[in-house]
């Protein structure tokens, strides 16, 4: 597991409110930090025991095509979902991550540990309904922690599972790199920053499939134009 961390002094309640305050704005609009994407919709949101029976049913309503093997998985992925303390409660989020390209959307599972101060991102392949399993090598993790001795002192880390075998496409994973060195710093940013209205965007106003959609026909109907007037 590779990881990186940022430290900033932050008292303990604007920490946590601010770092989950982050979390929802790479959560729910990912366009803010990645250009590339033109934001993604929320397809489900439930809650669920922090542990491998809890999360089984979970999974099944929110991936019924999970396939069998992928539970075998799960025991292998959950100490990065939970932390280092199991027990509490989960919020689990299924989102797609939309391209402002032509390239494919995909899922994802996010699970956030408010006991731990730990948000996890679970890319799922194939099609959830009928075949889909995670993909392992692009699995990363958010984490908030205290400074033993230092009250004031906060420090704000991203973990990935498998650095090794990370998969990058440069539109909805670019490199590694770009998570510890650019999103990192913007997550730690946001933390201190804490104003959710400063995030608003008029992309909520609309679908955002239709936006994608208007803006690739419009791309291509203008094209040209733009190749002559350039």
């Amino acid at each position: 597991m590779m990881s990186a961390a940022l430290e900033k002094r932050l008292e303990a309640g604007a920490a946590e409110a601010g770092f989950w305050a982050a979390l929802d704005v790479w959560t729910l609009k990912p366009q803010v930090a990645n250009r590339r994407l033109s934001g993604c919709r929320l397809e489900a949101e439930r809650e669920a025991h922090c542990s491998a029976a809890g999360l089984r049913p979970v999974l099944a309503e929110l991936l019924p095509g999970l396939r069998r093997e992928s539970g075998g998985e799960l025991d292998e992925i959950l100490p990065a979902v939970v932390g280092e303390r199991a027990g509490g409660r989960l919020k689990v989020m299924l989102r797609t991550v939309i391209p402002k390209t032509q390239a494919e959307s995909c899922k994802e599972l996010v699970f956030q540990d408010f006991e731990n101060n730990t948000a996890t991102f679970i890319p799922v392949e194939g099609h959830i309904a009928t075949s889909c399993t995670f993909k392992k090598s692009n699995i990363y993790s958010f984490k908030l922690r205290q400074i033993e001795g230092d009250e004031l002192l906060w420090v704000i880390s991203v973990s990935i599972l498998c650095p090794e075998e990370w998969v990058a496409d440069g539109i909805l994973y670019p490199k590694t790199a770009w998570l510890t060195d650019v999103l990192l710093t913007k997550i730690v940013k946001w933390s201190t920053e804490n104003k959710k209205s400063y995030f608003k965007s008029t992309l909520s106003l609309i679908s955002v499939e239709k936006y994608s959609k208007c803006y690739h026909s419009l791309k291509s109907k203008y094209k040209e134009m733009v190749k002559v007037q350039f």
